[in-house]
């Protein structure tokens, strides 16, 4: 089991967690939070397969000629959001509201639309 410790709040931008190169526990994937304002744009590329899953907040998210809006007011309470792609594919999100989103990352090669 691994144990998040943190000893500060979440700062604007993306906050790691663990990364896939650590040795503890094997996670073999990034996890993080990322922590946007209102009208804040953040661009990721990235060799990597990510997930983006939107816990609270408003966004637009931009990939591959497409755009996607997204809401979510509880995490609990609500269905998830989440945008999925594989490496390589550069990902804009723009919060329209304060944003959190837990970001998954992994090194994996299939593509997939």
């Amino acid at each position: 089991m691994y144990h998040v410790k943190h000893e500060h709040p979440f700062r604007r931008g993306y906050n790691a967690i663990i990364e896939e190169d650590e040795r503890i526990d094997n996670a073999m994937m990034d996890f993080g939070i990322l922590l946007l304002q209102a009208g804040e744009c953040h661009e990721c590329h990235l060799g990597k397969e990510r997930a983006f899953l939107l816990m609270r907040g408003s966004v637009t998210f931009r990939f591959k000629g497409c755009e996607r809006r997204a809401g979510r007011r509880s995490l609990l309470e609500e269905s998830p959001a989440v945008l999925h792609v594989p490496q390589g594919v550069l990902v804009q999100i723009v919060a329209t509201t304060d944003a959190e989103i837990a970001v998954m990352r992994t090194q994996h090669e299939t593509t997939f639309e």
